[in-house]
């Protein structure tokens, strides 16, 4: 075996929950430590940066997500649960960095919509492979409730197992460059002198109309909207968002594009 001195093993459960919940724990763990890794408790994937600890939260080459899951069957709360990912695990990648997430390509997993919600975080998709266990000695995939089914991704199971591989789309690297340079712009930026207060000017009563505005010009559209006006502004906005929703829904149900299903060979 190799050293795995570069690699940060998490788990979402405490060093003591994951001791009583799985009865191989102690000697997986001594695995890890044994090679050079480096095992990490309480850890949210969602939050990475707040839940690593001090030192820790450094730029990862990798960023690995075998089999997420939110602990319910809801498509919209795994949904929910893979954008949240996305969007934490943005601010921990290495320039070139990639996030690697596996799932079963069948319901309800294929109507998570794992493309969709990682595009929606700035990520885009670099390529999708089957996920091959035999890569990964020892490794058996377990969910977070000690009592629920296992499986090992072998024979049919494995076909139906991919892993989708993610990089940081050009804008979104672009974006975050200048919000970087803005900030450290910001930083060296000397403190601005001290203004001299002035006393404010009332305003004339009676200024005229025309002082404001061109002989002529109609006053601004806010001040003629009546409540009626209002009223139905806002009907309009709800329904605009209710319709941006039900295509959100449906993009995420069908999420395979014909690139995606050339690779693999639908």
């Amino acid at each position: 075996c190799g050293s795995a001195k570069n690699i940060t093993a998490s788990s979402y459960d405490s060093l003591k929950e994951v001791h009583s919940k799985y009865p191989q724990a102690k000697e997986v763990l001594a695995a890890l430590r044994k090679g050079g890794a480096t095992p990490l408790h309480e850890i949210d994937a969602t939050q990475l940066r707040e839940t690593l600890p001090p030192g820790k939260a450094a730029l990862f080459d990798r960023v690995v997500f075998n089999f997420p899951h939110s602990g319910s069957q809801r498509v919209h709360e795994n949904r929910a649960l893979l954008l949240d990912f996305f969007e934490s695990v943005r601010h921990v990648l290495a320039p070139g960095g990639q996030a690697h997430v596996t799932l079963k390509l069948r319901p309800p997993y294929s109507e998570w919509g794992v493309d969709t919600q990682a595009k929606a975080a700035g990520f885009r998709l670099v390529r999708v492979t089957h996920f091959d266990q035999t890569r990964f000695p020892g490794y058996r995939h377990q969910t977070t409730k000690a009592d629920a089914k296992t499986f090992i991704a072998l024979g049919d199971e494995a076909r139906l197992c991919k892993t989708f591989a993610f990089a940081l789309s050009a804008a979104t690297l672009h974006g975050m460059q200048r919000q970087q340079g803005v900030t450290e712009e910001n930083e060296d930026e000397p403190e601005a002198a001290p203004v001299e207060k002035t006393k404010k000017r009332k305003p004339e009563a009676d200024a005229p109309l025309e002082e404001t505005s061109a002989p002529g010009s109609k006053p601004e559209a806010v001040a003629e909207m009546t409540p009626e006006a209002v009223k139905e502004a806002k009907k309009a906005l709800k329904k605009a968002k209710k319709e941006a929703r039900k295509e959100a829904d449906a993009a995420g149900a069908g999420f395979w594009t014909p690139e995606m299903m050339k690779e693999l060979g639908m």
